[in-house]
């Protein structure tokens, strides 16, 4: 689903069914345009990994930056 944001300051809320199971797998949310954000939850080294990516200027060649990584070995996802 994309849409603009329905307003200046808002709040979503959403469920994921995460079937993980490749190396590289991912599922999360984004938020997009030129420049793009998002969280998500990633299959790396046979572990769920917690990551927060960002990019600036997409459009003109901008490259993709790991802000944020936690490997969730010993988490439990409800």
């Amino acid at each position: 689903l994309m849409q603009k944001f329905p307003a200046k300051s808002f709040s979503a809320t959403a469920k994921l069914d995460l079937f993980l199971h490749e190396q590289g797998d991912l599922a999360g949310l984004v938020v997009m345009g030129y420049n793009y954000a998002y969280l998500a939850i990633e299959r790396q080294n046979n572990v769920n990994t917690l990551v927060f990516r960002k990019c600036i200027a997409s459009d003109k060649g901008g490259k993709e930056k790991t802000i944020f990584r936690k490997h969730l070995e010993n988490y439990k996802l409800d």
